[in-house]
């Protein structure tokens, strides 16, 4: 089926990270017999990302102009990473049935990274319970498993969930860890156990700097200390001052008599048997106690040496963990100076440090880098602490200098220059308007830029119309009128081309430099001998070097020329 509209886009397709843009060239042209209007409009994304410099394009048949498309996702995780099937559509105003779509393939890059806290990072007791979060500070959903170890492999983990888990763009997900003994001693000393707790994301490539980086983040170091049912301290000192061997058989002989109080059966069967084996002795009489030989001393007994047994300390239970302290915002920003400033706002902290050194809970701090520079937050409470880790580049050590656009860069215009009657005096007049010219003559005398001049109805001479400015002449002719009804209008130059703007452009700190024009009237454009649109833009990739850029726009009035010098130096 034969197109009546023709779409081409360059680029096809692109990447982009939230808070940036991705500049789209879109032609179109009438293959139709007809003069149409057309409609264009981008699908596949939200309509906020989406910039069109016009919506709307008439076109003469076989005429084409050019549609700049701009796709600047807006920053923040709630732009989420992936792939995007962005459509262009235009459609013929006259017949809506009439359309022609281009296909982009648009992809978000994915910014921020993932965060990992330990609460608590010290427990004690027969079992220890961790409480592991991982917050998401990145536009998309990550899937990260959960590893735990000791280092003498002497302990059971038990994660709940026990797979890995999925934690959302902008959210955060909980994992608890109970840790005990593989062996448990009912006597012995307090052991402790370092335990290293470590997330690993599932498909990063483990060959990537990056990937490096991100795993080194997401380890925790914690402590878990094992205590016996009895230990040193839970018994008395006396008790403690008895030979192992015989302190074995008195705890022996308790659990026996334990098991005796709560088990009359048992009891029975073991008294029958203990008088088989040894029959009880006839009982003795009762032996009357001696009586005193002096009487007793007023002077009260003295106390006991022995001291009070010590408190049985009981195994510490972990209690249960409360808010953490919450960061709202912790990034390094470019000010309207070009200065870098870091800033942070914490609540629910007791405490807050960058980098070791006490700071308020929010606030805002000058940066002065000279490489890439890893940045520390740590906020406390009694719940635990918050760790925010952040890798921040120094701004590009670069000085641009530019030209400016000269201030006239097109001929003069002769907008109109006719001969005719005037409908309201009913007699014949020349008419004329010219726009851009220094001097204006008609007929080689001088005359304002804008005027008009009776005609005799017998004249039949040829009438010359000539502006000037710096950049040369334009002139135009009109024959007086033969009779009373013949006027010939002669044929207007057509204007030269305009450079309306043509300069380097730099958003932000992390952005390229970008080199941007803009022309009018021009049928065509070149940028260092090649061949580009009438509006358009160049990134300027890294490194940056010193270059001249020469941009000439062409018609068959004459030509505009512009440069722009990018010198680049260390600083």
């Amino acid at each position: 089926m034969f197109d009546v509209v023709k779409m081409a886009v360059a680029p096809e397709g692109g990447q982009v990270i939230p808070g940036g843009r991705l500049t789209l060239a879109l032609t179109l042209r009438n293959a139709s017999a007809i003069v149409d209007r057309y409609h264009v409009a981008v699908t596949g994304v939200p309509a906020e990302w989406v910039t069109l410099d016009k919506t709307v394009v008439s076109l003469f048949p076989g005429e084409s102009e050019r549609v700049m498309v701009t796709l600047a996702p807006p920053a923040g995780v709630a732009t989420a990473a992936g792939d995007y099937p962005v459509a262009l559509t235009a459609t013929s105003e006259d017949d809506p049935t009439l359309t022609a779509t281009q296909a982009v393939a648009l992809t978000v890059g994915a910014v921020g990274q993932l965060g990992m806290d330990l609460l608590p990072p010290d427990t004690e007791g027969r079992q220890g319970a961790f409480r592991v979060t991982f917050t998401n500070g990145s536009n998309r959903d990550e899937t990260v498993a959960l590893h735990a170890r000791d280092s003498e492999e002497g302990l059971i983990f038990m994660q709940e969930p026990d797979e890995p888990i999925r934690v959302p763009a902008g959210g955060e997900r909980v994992m608890m860890v109970r840790v005990r003994p593989k062996t448990r001693e009912t006597i012995g000393e307090p052991h402790p156990y370092d335990v290293e707790f470590k997330g690993v994301v599932e498909g990063v490539d483990e060959d990537d700097p990056m990937a490096a980086a991100l795993a080194a983040l997401l380890v925790r170091q914690g402590r878990y200390t094992y205590h016996p049912p009895i230990t040193a301290l839970t018994m008395p000192r006396w008790l403690r001052r008895l030979p192992a061997l015989l302190l074995l058989l008195l705890l022996l002989l308790l659990m026996l008599l334990m098991l005796l109080a709560t088990n009359k059966p048992a009891t029975a069967a073991v008294t029958a048997v203990a008088h088989a084996i040894n029959p009880p002795a006839k009982p003795a009489k009762p032996t009357v106690p001696p009586t005193p030989t002096r009487p007793a001393s007023p002077t009260p007994a003295p106390t006991a040496t022995r001291p009070a047994p010590t408190p049985t300390r009981r195994p510490v239970v972990a209690p249960t963990p409360g808010p953490l302290p919450r960061v709202k915002r912790f990034d390094a920003r470019t000010g309207s100076n070009g200065a870098l400033g870091l800033g942070w706002d914490v609540t629910g902290a007791t405490g807050v440090s960058i980098d070791g050194q006490k700071v308020s809970a929010s606030g805002k701090q000058a940066l002065n880098l000279n490489t890439v520079t890893t940045i520390v937050l740590t906020a406390r409470s009694a719940s635990g602490t918050v760790t925010r880790v952040l890798r921040v580049a120094p701004p590009p050590h670069h000085t641009i200098t530019k030209n400016a656009p000269a201030t006239t860069l097109a001929l003069p215009s002769i907008a109109r220059f006719t001969a005719g009657v005037d409908p309201a005096t009913g007699v014949f007049a020349l008419v004329w308007r010219v726009t851009g010219a220094n001097n204006v003559t008609l007929d080689n005398r001088p005359v304002g830029a804008q005027g008009s001049e009776e005609l005799s109805r017998s004249d039949s001479s040829t009438h010359v119309l000539r502006a000037v400015n710096s950049l040369g002449v334009v002139q135009s002719s009109v024959i007086g009128p033969q009779g009373s009804s013949r006027v010939a209008q002669g044929r207007v130059v057509a204007p030269s081309p305009s450079i309306d703007r043509f300069v380097i452009v730099h958003e932000r700190v992390g952005q390229p430099y970008l080199l941007v024009w803009r022309t009018s009237r021009a049928a065509t454009v070149t940028l260092n001998g090649a061949r580009v649109g009438a509006t358009g833009s160049m990134t300027l990739h890294a490194p940056l070097h010193s270059a001249t850029y020469r941009l000439v726009a062409s018609n068959n009035g004459g030509s505009a020329t512009g440069d722009v010098r990018l010198v680049v130096s260390s600083q």
